[in-house]
């Protein structure tokens, strides 16, 4: 909307979704003298679009009129802040639904060997429950005797060095022999911090296919609001700089000065880290040739700390040759912390789909987008990032298996329940395998929104079980 076309409506309330209003009336128009508010919620724009804002308001008693109040506020765009937040839930559900679907067990200490993480499969593994595991050390959990045989290759890999080893390990039902294969955890500058280890049972001679590595890496949270810092630069027919104005918000979040930045705009980029100067420069240098719009985001030392900052002007010329760059600056650093995370844990995955023969998938009923992890396609044999149609995938399944994906796929997408199947299925190139395909759903108001799931090559394990069967068969006869 333009100023005037929202000025005729009144007030931006109309703008809010329905379901946001009682937010509206409690953090806007609610408000008491003297008070603040914040809120994130939802408006439809003019073009129909929906999207986030942050709401930040103050109620002022009038200083003309007796029993008037007046408020004061500020409107921020989030809705890429919270379209990050959906995509990090959403991997982190893949994640999780994969570590605790796999047939292996997965641990994971610190460098002082005390239990960070444990899945699903440890726990069934080793008869014992995740609450009372976290935290305590590994020879708690183990017992003496075995602790007494694992403390060796566990001093080894704190030291950088992965190790395997088989581990008998006793239980009230029977003794379970367990494969662990044990990596270290390492740091940026390349200490140890910990251990994550994989676990398979290989008594029944039933042993899972991968080696699974697994890092408890903790999302950091976006904040709840972006604060915004305002500026003026004027730059001189001659190329000169000089700042005209300079926000609290915007000293504060760069950590500049403002009486002298006032007398030498050069030191506004003084706290701007070295590695990051040529890409200012070079922003600096098309917007000022060109008149576009100025974008950069950039680390920045405050106080002691590296912050990310997004800073973003549009050009006012002047008659005289001059422009004005109106602009604002930001604190992304959260947003940024974010996006590292999602990178470390999409890594994660590919490489647990590496070691596992396992790989990830999903499929949006709302845009039909299909998204296969690295794993996926090679286990297809087809090339990385290829589109594949869902009806085209099905047809990889062997001619006797369709019937039966085919029906789980329509059975899920009717009562939203999952499925686990162990098929055969032909690869692009004509290589016969098998393979466990499982999937689950996502509803949206009673309706199917989102399938996903797991797919693992288990052609050794059928060999493997068709062998003892034949086998069995013979000694039997």
């Amino acid at each position: 909307y333009t100023a005037g076309a929202l000025m005729d409506r009144g007030c931006w309330k109309c703008l809010v979704l329905d379901e946001d209003r009682p937010l509206f009336n409690a953090h806007v128009v609610g408000l008491k003298p003297a008070a603040t508010g914040f809120c994130e919620l939802r408006i439809q724009r003019r073009d129909g679009a929906t999207i986030w804002l942050a709401s930040h308001a103050e109620c002022v008693s009038s200083s003309r009129q007796t029993g008037v109040h007046v408020l004061y506020g500020a409107l921020t765009d989030i809705t890429q802040r919270k379209q990050a937040e959906q995509a990090l839930r959403e991997r982190e559900t893949q994640l999780r639904f994969i570590t605790n679907h796999i047939p292996v067990g997965i641990a994971q200490c610190d460098s002082k060997k005390r239990l960070k993480f444990v899945n699903q499969p440890y726990t069934e593994l080793m008869g014992l429950r995740p609450g009372p595991i976290i935290g305590r050390p590994v020879s708690e959990v183990l017992g003496k005797t075995a602790y007494a045989r694992v403390q060796p290759y566990l001093d080894i890999v704190h030291t950088g060095q992965p190790v395997e080893y088989e581990l008998e390990v006793p239980a009230q039902e029977r003794h379970r022999t367990l494969y662990i294969s044990s990596n270290p955890e390492l740091a940026p500058d390349g200490c140890v911090i910990g251990v994550i280890s994989t676990l398979q049972d290989i008594t029944a001679r039933s042993q899972a296919e991968s080696r699974l590595k697994q890092s408890e890496e903790r999302y950091s949270q976006l904040v709840d609001r972006l604060p915004v810092g305002l500026y003026t630069l004027r730059q001189q027919a001659d190329g000169a700089l000089q700042f005209l104005f300079l926000s609290d918000r915007c000293c504060a979040l760069t950590g500049i000065v403002r009486e002298a930045v006032m007398q030498d705009a050069a030191l506004a980029n003084a706290a701007l880290l070295p590695e990051d100067r040529d890409r200012m420069a070079e922003a600096n240098r098309q917007a000022f040739a060109t008149g576009e719009l100025f974008s950069f985001e950039g680390r920045f030392l405050v106080n002691g700390a590296v912050r990310w900052l997004r800073l973003s002007s549009q050009v006012t010329p002047l008659p005289d040759g001059a422009c004005d760059w109106n602009g604002w600056v930001a604190d992304i650093t959260t947003q940024k912390e974010a996006e590292i995370a999602r990178r470390k844990n999409e890594t994660l995955l590919e490489k647990i789909g590496e070691v596992a023969h396992i790989g990830g998938w999903e499929l949006d009923l709302r845009t039909l987008h299909v998204h296969w992890t690295r794993e996926v396609y090679r286990l297809h044999e087809v090339p990385p990032g290829q589109p594949v149609p869902l009806d085209m995938a099905i047809r990889f399944y062997a001619p006797e298996a369709r019937t039966a994906i085919a029906a789980a796929i329509e059975t899920a997408l009717k009562s939203g329940a999952g499925w686990d199947l162990e098929l055969p299925f032909v690869t692009a190139k004509g290589r016969r395998l098998w393979v466990r395909a499982q999937g689950e759903t996502e509803s949206c108001d009673g309706k199917v929104i989102r399938l996903y799931g797991a797919f693992q090559d288990i052609t050794k394990r059928r060999e493997t079980a068709d062998r003892l069967r034949k086998l069995a068969f013979a000694v039997e006869q």
